[in-house]
């Protein structure tokens, strides 16, 4: 076998190693994330329990609106990734197009009945009380909330027009 054809074989082998060690590696971190976040999550549930038991219901539904805001500024995030064509191949589940069913659902409930985390009053005590704390902290997330809110509206317009 000449020089140049040894070459192109082993150029070959080595980014098909690579191509397989990213797709198995990808697939094995996206079980992985998924695993590391249920105890957290259970936690949370945990606590929406005990609420729900001592009748603070108030406190479960605020979390749970915020849970709908993820699911719609995370979708935003995902459905704009490069990586969107390829997700399910990668992480070995049905994703896309299967969650647009969800965030069709998540974005008609945001559409009719607004967050609770976007109240003006709300807002305005957290960025004093911040402010007072850490003025560079209040401002960055001040303007995260704003970036946040955008891309939850930009959800909602494309799923709940």
């Amino acid at each position: 076998m000449k020089g140049w054809q040894t070459i192109t074989v082993m150029a070959g082998v080595a980014v098909f190693a690579a191509a397989a060690g990213y797709w198995v590696g990808f697939r094995h971190a996206w079980e992985m994330g998924l695993m590391a976040e249920a105890a957290p999550r259970g936690v949370v549930a945990l606590g929406n329990i005990r609420s729900i038991d001592a009748a603070k219901t108030d406190q479960v539904k605020f979390m749970l609106e915020g849970e709908i805001d993820d699911g719609l500024l995370w979708w935003h995030e995902l459905s704009n990734s490069r990586l969107l064509p390829v997700l399910n191949r990668l992480s070995g589940s049905d994703v896309y197009p299967a969650s647009e069913e969800y965030v069709r659902r998540l974005a008609a409930y945001r559409k009719a009945n607004p967050s609770p985390y976007w109240d003006p009053q709300l807002n305005a005590q957290v960025d004093a009380n911040l402010a007072k704390a850490d003025p560079e902290l209040a401002a960055a997330l001040a303007e995260s909330g704003r970036d946040g809110r955008k891309a939850i509206e930009a959800v909602i317009a494309e799923y709940a027009p």
